[in-house]
């Protein structure tokens, strides 16, 4: 009987490591296109096997046949529903390439989806991830956070204090800003169950000093994705703790508000940040009057004009990923706005507003930053409505999942679809549909997640 009991335990302790090391390799493979960039940046290594497969997608295939070995593959039938949505928006997604694959565009956009999204949803779908295991998800990215705050330190070391915007090396400054603000939400998250006093100060120094780095790219789709996630968190955590959000959220999040935005004085953020504003006003100003200076002045205009156009050619399956959108230089745009502005003549006027909004495009190469409107333009009416009921079914799950759950429960599951509000709100404010691969992860996890996984009770703290 003795002797039982110890193979069986000796087992769940070998399968609670194999999870736990599936686990680690998938934060790792979330955040590796991140690493591989800078290491790029540094090593200048071309492509070849130990990039492509042992910096990017090695640990991930790892996890994915320990999690396949662990749990099986059970989970894609108890989510069929879900399951056959993606399968049809992924079709959705070839065939608006399948025509254009001689165009390297296209090639590109199809393997960032296989690599990063559609992987990215099959991996954190088969973890079968629970809230016990989601305690130590939050744990394992801290780790990560930590390293990237040395990591940050050491870029920060040689402009401190002049730097103006930051960026880790060889990375865009809002696909930086990006993970900053997500590992902020994940600071924000850890310090509601952390219950060990001497691990939550180090706690809240990283969520401050990762939110300053945040704020300091001076990506404003990223601080507005940031702060109404927040709120959602605020809300959320006010619900489930009425008696504690006085004493501890308001005051600490109006002492940050203040810190960041009156302490910090840092002209160039600020001045992102009243551009944000003022080209929101133009826009309103051009979608009301067909305002052509607004058109002029605001570059997202005229690449949403370019998706309305594509989306025109084929509106049922979309143009496909052809050609890049283009924005006009700046200098042939002033010139043409300050004769506008200086002229009187209503004909005049209308001859030179058909010129500012068939400016020829040339200055460099975009796209929508609006996943909305690249849906419709890339892959039509079909790859939306694929999409929209996707993520609908995942939000339906959630909610599905958190009435069944108790509050301790409920404040770590949030987590979950918090960080999908959070990269889908970046989405529908700036990146693409191939690289925005972050919310196939969580997706993934939410379709996975179960309130009583097997496998996973073993590993509660």
């Amino acid at each position: 009987m003795h002797s039982f009991q110890y193979r069986e335990s000796s087992v769940n302790n070998k399968r609670s490591y194999l999870i736990l090391v599936a686990d680690i390799f998938l934060v790792y493979t979330m955040l590796a296109p991140y690493i591989l960039r800078s290491i790029v940046y540094y090593t200048g290594i071309g492509p070849n096997f130990i990039r492509t497969f042992c910096i990017l997608l090695g640990p991930g295939v790892l996890s994915l046949l320990l999690y396949l070995k662990i749990f099986g593959a059970r989970v894609f039938v108890e989510n069929k529903i879900i399951v056959a949505l993606f399968a049809l928006f992924s079709i959705s997604f070839f065939i608006s390439v399948s025509g254009h694959l001689e165009i390297e565009l296209a090639r590109e956009r199809l393997i960032y989806f296989v690599v990063y999204c559609m992987f990215g949803f099959v991996l954190a779908t088969v973890a079968m991830f629970s809230v016990y295991r989601g305690k130590r998800l939050l744990r394992i990215f801290l780790v990560f956070i930590f390293f990237s705050l040395l990591y940050s330190l050491y870029v920060l070391y040689p402009s401190w204090p002049d730097i103006k915007r930051f960026s880790f090396p060889g990375i865009n400054i809002s696909h930086t800003a990006r993970i900053l603000f997500f590992f902020a939400v994940v600071c924000l998250s850890c310090l509601i169950f952390e219950k060990k006093k001497a691990i939550k100060p180090i706690v809240l120094f990283l969520f401050i000093f990762i939110l300053v780095l945040g704020c300091y790219t001076g990506s404003k789709s990223a601080a507005i994705s940031f702060f109404i996630s927040l709120f959602l968190f605020v809300f959320h955590y006010s619900h489930i703790n009425s008696n504690r959000l006085i004493r501890f959220l308001f005051p600490a999040f109006i002492i940050l508000i203040i810190f960041l935005f009156a302490v910090l004085p840092n002209k160039m953020i600020k001045s992102r940040m009243h551009e944000g504003a003022a080209e929101f006003k133009l826009i309103t100003e051009y979608l009301i009057t067909g305002n052509p200076v607004a058109y002029a002045k605001v570059r997202r205009l005229q690449l949403w004009d370019q998706a309305y156009t594509r989306f025109k050619e084929n509106p049922v399956f979309g143009a496909g990923y052809k050609e890049f959108y283009y924005v006009t230089r700046s200098k042939d745009s002033k010139v043409l706005i300050n004769r506008f502005k200086h002229i009187k003549k209503d004909s005049e006027k209308k001859i030179l507003k058909e010129k500012i909004l068939k400016l020829k495009r040339k200055q460099r190469r975009s796209h929508p930053h609006n996943i909305v409107i690249e849906l419709f333009a890339e892959t039509g009416i079909i790859g939306f409505i694929f999409f929209f009921v996707f993520f609908l079914s995942i939000f339906r799950k959630s909610f599905n999942l958190y009435k069944n759950m108790d509050d301790c429960q409920k404040l770590l599951f949030f987590f979950f679809p918090l960080c999908l509000v959070f990269f889908f709100l970046f989405s529908i404010f700036h990146t693409n549909l191939s690289t925005a691969y972050f919310k196939w992860y969580f997706a993934g996890m939410i379709t996975g997640f179960s309130i009583n996984a097997q496998g996973n009770q073993s590993i509660e703290d």
